[in-house]
């Protein structure tokens, strides 16, 4: 049976229907409607009208304009009531109305009904919805005057709005003051908690706030678990993140996307593509976790830092057909995948068509293009898609300029490179390390060491510190262009800079001295390497044996080479050309040969540079037979003998009278082209560039020639140079004077103001 009061209550309810009817156009309103729905679905079967009002209110979601409204209806028929008012507090919270939700608390206190927790928890939470952190702490202070008791909801509010309002800091303090507060931390003081120490890049202390609610016995919730994971991923340990993400099941909590994108984005960062692939199909075939574009994008990226840039184009493709839509970050990821897996053109690819599928490009997509046109050797597009930029609302930031002046550079283009390198500062972009070293590099590549010098210093006093890589690229362009003083004098800097050099900084050091013929310093920088804590490698070897090679120390560079082995380095075919030189420069062609044996058997198979050396020593020791057999080697090999082998070869077969050998090779010499002066004319056989076995192999051949009738007899002129360009006194006249004696070949006339040629007259060859 319905009290007076109630009737008065269901009159003032159906007043407030009625007045909605009353004004067509607010009934017309879907928001109107579904309030008239509500407040006439409330009719049915009530007993207590007041607490269906309050309900009513609550209903309105984020529609604070119509909580207010019933607020007020229900003042009218119930009277002033705090849980309608923190009803309509909440509401104006959801709808992002702190300062309504303000005014509510203060219009309480002035009709002297006391709020309770609830309604500052509701305050607090609408300022913390909007960052306000300043008036979330003021409220919580206001508790105190009011003389209410916070409980963990307020503190949670406050820990909150701390956090969003980007004081980690102050967000963090409060939560460590709960206890001596009397308030026992929740689990969502934790998330909360967690969630600030990773925006305060706190990493480690998230993960120990996560270790210690459980060791508190607070269970861990979904929230807490993706913000412990998130932190992990942003410390770079993905094999706690892993550890975390794993554990979730076991404790009754199920991933949903947010738990998904945070593992694999840990993954990511730690390299482990094979695992951020594995996951990304097992969110959706086991727990039917649908990838969003955070899922993809991280996968992808995953898969582009490890190469796998196939996988990472199927993700990619296949998100179109699964209705995932691609956005700027998913296709910067698949254009740096292609780019490092050397697929430039689709790279470009992605790029133009961010247009049509409305994804507009960013600094970052023009900066991941030109460097998949770098890793590719590609400068001319890199530079193509650099240019497009201007006009542009965005301009190139400073990883933009290092990219292009790092693909000029490799490129050749040391001074296009420069010329955009000195651009940077008029266009508003300021250089750093990386950029001055993409410069230097350029020089180096282009054998610009003074320019290279010049930017080194130019760093310093710009106040940007050059590091290792400054140095090892001035370095090499003063190694290259055989300034080797000065390579060695910036190794000395390097020190005195505190700069630590590594081995790239040894190497180029090491090749300087090779360079300029200082194999003892070569071998002093060699031996002092591992005593700075530094691994050798196979270019370090390479490098003081070559030196050794140069200065006649076999036996060292045998030592050294030798030495290899015990260190599991593996010598590569740079290496046994560098020993097998310095062996035939030592006379040594047994070891030479057995040198050239044990390469082969390691699987490394000799260049021609290599066989060239070996037939060297063996000319050396008289092994005609054995230098013969490499020669036919190279051809069984594929390999193309060069000049210096066809001398090589002549000159040990000459030394060991093997005529017809040396004809036939001298004819081969002739069909691949080469000694093309010798034979370019049937009266004159210039032996420029020839050594004197293969001088006396070419007079051998036109003799033949002459006897058989291919050649017909004519006046020739023999020219075989003063010796300028030699050291000592002229080899090559008399060599070929002497064998034309020899041989008794026609009579030689010479010519009384150049003795660097004689003539083999008409007659004189008619009479031989």
């Amino acid at each position: 049976m319905l009290t007076f009061r109630s009737v008065l209550a269901l009159l003032g309810l159906l007043a407030g229907v009625a007045e909605c009817f009353t004004f067509p156009r607010r009934a017309k309103s879907p928001r109107r409607r579904l309030a008239i729905k509500r407040r006439l679905s409330l009719l049915h079967g009530v007993k207590h009208p007041g607490a269906w009002r309050v309900q009513n209110i609550k209903a309105c979601g984020r529609d604070w304009a119509t909580a207010l409204t019933l607020l007020r209806e229900s003042q009218e028929c119930d009277g002033p009531s705090v849980t309608a008012f923190n009803a309509a507090i909440q509401v104006c919270a959801k709808g992002n109305q702190p300062s309504k939700a303000y005014e509510l608390l203060e219009e309480l206190l002035e009709i002297e009904i006391k709020p309770n927790a609830i309604t500052f928890t509701g305050v607090m939470s609408a300022y913390a919805r909007v960052g306000d952190w300043k008036s979330a702490l003021e409220v919580l202070s206001r508790m105190e005057t009011e003389r209410v008791q916070p409980d963990i909801f307020n503190y949670n509010a406050a820990i909150n709005a701390c956090q969003n309002g980007g004081q980690w800091k102050k967000a963090l303090d409060l939560f460590d003051s709960l206890e001596s507060c009397g308030v026992k931390p929740d689990v969502v003081s934790y998330s909360i908690a967690i969630s600030s120490c990773r925006k305060g890049r706190q990493w480690d202390k998230a993960i120990d706030l996560f270790s210690l609610m459980q060791d508190r016995g607070i269970e861990p919730d979904k929230i807490s678990f993706n913000a412990a994971i998130s932190a992990c991923e942003k410390a770079g340990r993905w094999e706690k993140a892993l550890e975390l993400f794993s554990s979730m099941e076991g404790r009754g909590v199920e991933p949903d996307v947010i738990s998904y994108n945070a593992a694999i984005s840990a993954l990511e960062k730690g390299g482990q593509w094979e695992k951020a692939m594995e996951l990304f199909v097992f969110m959706e075939d086991h727990h039917g976790v649908t990838p969003d574009v955070i899922s993809c994008s991280a996968t992808i990226s995953a898969l582009g830092k490890a190469g796998q840039w196939e996988k990472a184009l199927d993700i990619f493709n296949s998100m179109d057909p699964r209705g995932i839509r691609p956005n700027v970050i998913t296709c910067n990821a698949v254009i740096s995948a292609l780019g490092n897996g050397g697929q430039w053109e689709k790279a470009i690819e992605v790029f133009d068509s961010m247009g049509s599928r409305g994804i507009r490009q960013n600094v970052i997509s023009h900066s991941a293009v030109i460097s998949a046109c770098e890793k590719s050797g590609k400068w001319e597009k890199a530079l193509e898609v650099f240019d497009s930029m201007e006009g542009r609302d965005f301009g190139p930031n400073t990883i933009t300029f290092n990219t292009v002046i790092s693909a000029l550079g490799k490129g050749g283009q040391w001074e296009k490179a420069l010329d955009i390198f000195n651009s940077m500062e008029d266009r508003g972009v300021k250089p750093d390390v990386i950029s001055y070293n993409a410069a230097i590099s350029a020089c180096e590549r282009g054998l610009q060491w003074k320019r290279a010098l010049e930017l080194l210093t130019v760093m310093v006093s710009r106040g940007v510190e050059s590091d290792v890589i400054s140095f090892n690229a001035a370095i090499s362009a003063c190694e290259k262009s055989g300034q080797w003083e000065k390579a060695l004098k910036l190794f000395t800097l390097m020190g005195a800079r505190g700069v630590k050099p590594d081995i790239i900084s040894y190497n180029s050091a090491i090749s300087a001295c090779e360079k300029g013929g200082e194999w003892k310093k070569a071998l002093e920088l060699f031996e002092s390497v591992e005593t700075h804590g530094i691994l050798l490698d196979v270019i370090t070897y390479n490098a003081a044996i070559s030196a050794l090679e140069k200065g006649g120390q076999w036996e060292k560079a045998l030592q050294v080479f030798d030495s290899m082995d015990g260190r599991c380095i593996r010598p590569d075919v740079i290496t046994y050309s560098a020993v097998i030189s310095a062996l035939e420069k030592g006379g040594q062609w047994e070891k030479a040969l057995e040198l050239f044996t044990l390469m082969q058997d390691h699987g490394i198979v000799p260049d021609v540079i290599i066989c060239n050396a070996a037939i060297s020593a063996l000319d050396k020791g008289g092994q005609w037979e054995k230098a013969l057999e490499i020669f036919d080697f190279m051809s069984d090999q594929g390999l193309e003998p060069d000049v210096v082998s066809f001398s090589a070869t002549i000159k040990v077969m000459d030394a060991a009278s093997r005529f017809d050998e040396v004809e036939s090779l001298m004819h081969e010499a002739r069909q691949r082209g080469l000694y093309p002066k010798a034979f370019s004319s049937s009266s004159k056989v210039d032996l420029h560039d020839c050594t004197a076995a293969v001088a006396r192999a070419v007079m051998r051949v036109v003799l033949t020639e002459l006897q058989s009738g291919v050649r017909e007899p004519c006046e020739i002129v023999v020219v075989t140079g003063r010796g300028n360009r030699s050291e000592g006194q002229a080899v090559l006249p008399g060599q070929v004077r002497n064998f034309l004696q020899e041989v008794s070949g026609p009579e030689v006339t010479e010519e009384p103001d150049n003795d660097g040629r004689f003539i083999l007259r008409h007659d004189s060859v008619m009479n031989w």
